[in-house]
């Protein structure tokens, strides 16, 4: 059975810079197969933050436990 592939949105920075985040939109199977392309191609030295797309949509839930009402 073959995975589907997912989209991830990643925030790269490098350590030890002042330089501004880069945005990075991508398609694979899991988060690791993300950060190993990421570390490839920014190098070991980054922070990065990482979701996927289907795990953003989801609604979280408040401490409680319970939607916040308005």
């Amino acid at each position: 059975m073959e995975n589907k592939l997912k989209e991830y949105v990643a925030i790269v920075w490098k350590k030890n810079s002042s330089e501004p985040g880069v945005h990075e939109v991508l398609y694979a199977q899991s988060y690791e197969e993300v950060e190993a392309f990421l570390e490839e191609k920014y190098g070991k030295e980054i922070i990065v933050s990482l979701t996927d797309v289907e795990a953003a949509d989801r609604p979280r839930a408040t401490p409680s436990g319970s939607p916040p009402q308005c």
